[in-house]
């Protein structure tokens, strides 16, 4: 349900996006063209009956992705 939600805009990067849902939370990783695809992915997830949150790693393109930050961080 979630993807089908997701992709209904033609505009979205399909192919550059990964879901996984645990316990109702989507997570949500990819590059995206821009910030507003980010809010729009984000918003379309919470629109689907059943899911409770999202955790959000996608990034824009040439931005490191904030997983890959978040473990430099880390390690430090």
């Amino acid at each position: 349900r979630v993807e089908s939600e997701i992709f209904r805009d033609p505009n979205l990067p399909k192919g550059r996006l990964n879901l996984d849902v645990e316990s109702a939370v989507v997570t949500v990783r990819g590059e995206v063209d821009n910030a507003l695809q980010i809010a729009s992915i984000e918003k379309a997830v919470l629109k689907v009956r059943g899911v409770n949150g999202v955790e959000n790693l996608m990034h824009v393109q040439g931005t490191p992705a904030p997983n890959k930050v978040e473990s430099r961080e880390s390690v430090r």
